[in-house]
């Protein structure tokens, strides 16, 4: 199935992100087979011009919904709201990115301090460590606190469909793709258009 949305949809999402930046990013097909085997994918489906995948049938118990009663769309695409529940697979990213939407917070030192600086650091790159003002250290940029809105990356699952703060990924799921890869994984909330996660 087709679907074609707005070009400049805003975008929910919850991405796990394979956040080792030292190491290569997985295998695609080992990714998209690990996630069929937890079945949290099913079958492909072409959204926007992209490959995507509907929820398997483990998806409702790989993630941990929070609150009372959270409103999960994962009816047929189009039919059950303007945000409903499918997953893609990011291309590989070589070399890592830094990736964040519309909702990310202003980054932290690990002792409270604020770069409020921070674009401009980012036109830097990656890889020179930020030197904190207030504390005399220097971080690497995927230490930062970047409180669950933004995440070095090398490649992501996206979880379309899931507002910041209604889901987080169950240990089952982050602990099969570290098995995967190696390394642990992590998430973040995205909001923001789609092609900022190709």
């Amino acid at each position: 199935m087709t679907l074609n949305c707005e070009a400049n949809k805003i975008e929910q999402a919850l991405v796990l992100f394979q956040s080792e930046a030292d190491t290569g990013p997985v295998e695609t097909q080992a990714l998209e087979q690990r996630l069929r085997t937890l079945a949290l994918i099913d079958a492909p489906l072409d959204y926007q011009g992209r490959a995507h995948f509907r929820p398997g049938e483990e998806f409702l118990y790989l993630l941990t919904f929070l609150g009372c009663s959270p409103v999960v769309a994962l009816g047929e695409p189009g039919a059950t709201g303007e945000h409903f529940c499918h997953v893609a697979i990011t291309p590989a990213w070589e070399p890592a990115r830094l990736l964040y939407g519309e909702n990310v917070k202003t980054p932290r030192c690990r002792c409270g301090h604020r770069f409020e600086d921070w674009q401009l650091r980012l036109e830097e790159g990656l890889t020179p460590p930020w030197h904190c003002p207030a504390c005399g250290k220097s971080t690497p940029v995927a230490h930062l606190k970047w409180r669950q809105c933004a995440g070095v990356a090398r490649r992501a699952v996206v979880i379309f469909g899931i507002f910041e703060g209604e889901a987080v990924p169950g240990e089952v799921l982050m602990g099969a793709l570290e098995g995967l890869s190696g390394h642990p994984w992590s998430y973040l909330y995205y909001r923001g258009p789609l092609a900022r996660l190709d």
